[in-house]
């Protein structure tokens, strides 16, 4: 077996402008993986082993979470058609892919640092769009009460509002989801889910329909509560 010890030391690196130590001060740094090719395979004519760095900003795909969210976006009309001719089947797996895709671009952006500032706007959008568009279509077919409709809509014109009046005023909030808003959005995506479920299987609306309806309804009032008062400290009102 070859002296690893000797080798390493006599081995070349291909590195970017940031040493690698360096990165090892700075936790903003992009990050970077290290690619060790097997002796003589990719090293230099002499034996010598090669170390690659390769920067993760460089792969291929780093717009994978951007275009999972797009593809998220342009699955919204489909799932309100199907609701309108009530399809339910069809708009039920569709919905539960849709809610899968949010979990997935998210899990990928974070794991292999794949995270944007387009992304940032992105991703709730699209979340947005989805919920927004399917409480409205099943409050049109009468499946849900417009009461419950009304009211997420308006939080989510209520945010956008506030965001927008701090924009023109030159006091730009940093878009930051809080752990209220994080789990009315996933109280929400299950609530419809659920409905979709039923809908398409033919199970009846019982206690749980209630339950879930008065829960959707107090965490989408808290969300906004939460929302509007930190917009009032920002603005210093």
């Amino acid at each position: 077996m070859p002296d690893l010890p000797r080798q390493l030391s006599k081995c070349r690196c291909r590195a970017p402008e940031t040493p690698f130590f360096g990165l090892l001060q700075d936790q903003k740094a992009t990050p970077y993986r290290f690619i060790s090719p097997r002796a003589n395979i990719g090293g230099a004519d002499d034996g010598t082993p090669r170390i690659t760095v390769v920067s993760m900003s460089s792969v291929p795909y780093r717009s994978l979470p951007n275009l999972i969210s797009l593809g998220r976006l342009v699955l919204v009309p489909a799932i309100v058609a199907m609701i309108a001719t009530e399809r339910w089947k069809e708009a039920c797996i569709v919905f539960i892919v849709a809610g899968i895709s949010d979990a997935i671009d998210g899990w990928i952006a974070k794991t292999f640092h794949l995270t944007s500032e387009l992304g940032a706007y992105l991703d709730p959008l699209a979340d947005k769009a989805l919920i927004v568009s399917i409480y409205v279509a099943l409050a049109v077919v009468s499946v849900l009460p417009p009461t419950i409709t009304i009211l997420v809509v308006a939080r989510d014109v209520m945010i956008i509002g506030a965001f927008m009046i701090a924009l023109v005023m030159r006091k730009p909030v940093k878009v930051k989801p809080l752990m209220i808003s994080k789990l009315n959005t996933a109280a929400q995506i299950s609530f419809a889910a659920m409905v979709l479920i039923a809908k398409a299987f033919g199970f009846q609306a019982g206690i749980w329909f209630d339950i879930s309806l008065y829960c959707v309804a107090a965490l989408t009032l808290a969300s906004m509560a939460a929302y509007i008062g930190q917009w009032i400290r920002h603005m210093n009102l």
